[in-house]
């Protein structure tokens, strides 16, 4: 039996990217699954359309719909889930996928793509939560995931890649940040009621259409920072079938966490586990252009990720360094609560803390003076 059999989702922003891979997986997996975009037909420069989604999935012997809902006005969206449950019924999974971004300084961002990054990234989301929610509570099952971004944190000075690259990003990190705390705060709400609602973000750049032409030359210039569409896709499975409550955090980590391994996007394969790579095959990753990094990375690829003795278990037997950076090392060093990095099963922390980890008490061995501040 697959893990979605007999349940119906509705995911916006379905057309392409992020958006068409978890529906499209959701599908395989045995749910009827209700594809919303902005319109149907094709959109700007960019490849796919929302009834090509719908064709894909139906011709893989899957049960998919489309619904046609610009989020931005908040008018079109009013019914947008009393539409979507006359195709299969009730929902028991809405995808929050539906985004839009516009790059610019801080300080030069008009007011009015500021409105319109909160209506699609923010409203919008919290709309479609509110009308769903009531019959999700009523049945006592629901799960609800946010997709957002690692953009909602501050970058990490030095810079990845450049301060402007990092400047550009800001008002649409502020956006998903604000859609983080409505996450958390949701989920405590109804987590009794049997409703599970989360946030997910990619620990790298997933290359979609969108990503390659927007920020394309990093991941060419470090494949490290690409991560592959099925890690992604994985990862919102996880959070759309299990019992999590408030996590807002990242794919590599989750699936490292849980120990799930990821598959192909039509369920059929399985391709490896947390670590796994993105393809450097690939069509839109050039070798040509990234041969540098793409050899820097194939030299560290065999490094091992350590992890904290008695709370995950056993390292895993692959890894890379691509996910270096978010790796648990063998002292303490988690995150505090509330961060994407964080586990279920870890204390409150600062990033300082160096203690070794007590696997017998569960927690680090600091003293409440070591731990620091922001518990």
């Amino acid at each position: 039996m697959a893990s979605c059999d007999g349940r119906v989702a509705l995911v916006t922003g379905a057309s392409r990217g992020i958006g068409r891979a978890i529906a499209r997986r959701l599908a395989a997996e045995g749910a009827s699954v209700v594809l919303s975009a902005s319109r149907m037909g094709q959109h700007g420069e960019l490849e796919g359309t929302l009834e090509g989604a719908v064709a894909e999935i139906t011709e893989a012997g899957g049960k998919a719909a489309a619904e046609v809902a610009n989020l931005v006005d908040e008018d079109a969206r009013a019914d947008l889930v009393e539409r979507a449950e006359r195709h299969f019924g009730p929902l028991d999974m809405l995808v929050n996928n539906a985004a839009m971004a516009r790059w610019g300084l801080p300080s030069q961002t008009p007011a009015r793509d500021l409105r319109k990054m909160l209506e699609v990234n923010l409203l919008a989301p919290v709309a479609l939560s509110q009308q769903v929610l009531p019959g999700m509570r009523a049945r006592k099952r629901g799960w609800i995931l946010n997709v957002t971004s690692d953009s909602a944190r501050h970058a990490e000075v030095p810079f990845p890649d450049s301060p402007e690259a990092a400047h550009s990003i800001v008002a649409y990190g502020a956006s998903k940040a604000a859609l983080d705390r409505y996450t958390s705060g949701l989920a405590h709400e109804v987590a009794a009621d049997g409703v599970y609602v989360n946030a997910l973000a990619p620990v790298a750049i997933v290359l979609t259409q969108e990503t390659v032409r927007v920020v394309g030359q990093i991941a060419r210039r470090r494949p490290d920072m690409a991560e592959p569409m099925e890690v992604m896709v994985e990862a919102a499975l996880e959070l759309l079938t299990g019992r999590h409550v408030a996590r807002v955090t990242a794919s590599r980590p989750l699936l490292y966490e849980c120990r799930r391994s990821v598959s192909s996007l039509d369920g059929s394969r399985v391709l490896g586990d947390a670590l796994l790579p993105v393809d450097l095959d690939a069509k839109i990753v050039s070798l040509r252009g990234a041969r540098g990094g793409i050899e820097r990375w194939r030299s560290t690829a065999t490094r091992r990720l350590p992890a904290p003795t008695g709370v995950l278990g056993p390292t895993p037997t692959r890894s890379s360094s691509v996910s270096a950076r978010w790796a648990p090392s063998r002292r303490c060093c988690w995150p505090r609560r509330g961060s994407r990095w964080s586990s279920a099963r870890s204390p409150p922390h600062s990033w300082s803390c160096r203690a070794p980890w007590d696997s017998t008490a569960n927690r680090c061995g600091p003293s409440s003076a070591s731990v620091g501040p922001g518990r």
